[in-house]
């Protein structure tokens, strides 16, 4: 599986772009939607869905303009199916608008396996930063969302964050190879045992 890695602009997340034998799946527009377009372009790869780890408003922001051109499945867990309409549940309140973006049309729990390609995407459900966080395995690529970044953890104060649970999720990524890369939903990547030493430190 390759990994492309979209940066962000403003206080938008990263996107991935996921690559295997000509497919590809997309994680967290909320990029601006040129690199979007140019990465599917160079990469000569046919958009297969899109994958979002949770639901703020920073991970979509390119969701509408991208399936306008691209008019693929869109993943989200299944406890957070409304919050796209919501700007309340979005979190997009905060940057005083309300935003609200396309339905997802498949819905997530945890555990599943999606095929991209020869290869296969594991879903891994991380409750904590939102409700329905979700963590996406392949090979040995971790994406994770605002569930674990580099140097911390996603905020658990907004709509349907709970403490409790993310520490929770962190105990279930322990139990996966430290040597995997992980690829958070801001700033860069690292190595997911060292992400999680100093993960913890805040509980």
């Amino acid at each position: 599986m390759e990994i492309y890695t979209l940066s962000p602009i403003s206080f938008a997340s990263n996107s991935y772009l996921l690559v295997s034998s000509g497919h590809a799946a997309l994680v967290d527009p909320g990029t601006n939607i040129r690199r979007i377009l140019t990465a599917l372009e160079t990469t000569r790869a046919t958009l297969e869905y899109i994958l979002l780890t949770h639901a703020h408003f920073d991970h979509m922001e390119a969701l509408e303009e991208l399936l306008s051109s691209h008019p693929v499945p869109v993943y989200l867990h299944e406890s957070e199916k409304d919050f796209p309409c919501d700007p309340m549940k979005n979190a997009s309140f905060l940057v005083g608008d309300e935003k609200r973006y396309p339905t997802p049309d498949r819905l997530l729990c945890g555990g599943e396996d999606l095929s991209l390609g020869n290869e296969s995407i594991h879903i891994l459900h991380t409750p904590g930063h939102t409700i329905g966080s979700c963590c996406f395995l392949a090979g040995s690529i971790l994406i994770t969302g605002d569930t674990l970044f580099a140097d911390g953890v996603g905020r658990t104060d907004l709509f349907s964050g709970d403490e409790t649970k993310l520490r929770g999720s962190l105990e279930l990524l322990k139990a996966l190879p430290p040597s995997l890369s992980i690829y958070p939903g801001h700033g860069g990547s690292d190595r997911l045992g060292d992400a999680l030493d100093r993960a913890l430190l805040w509980f």
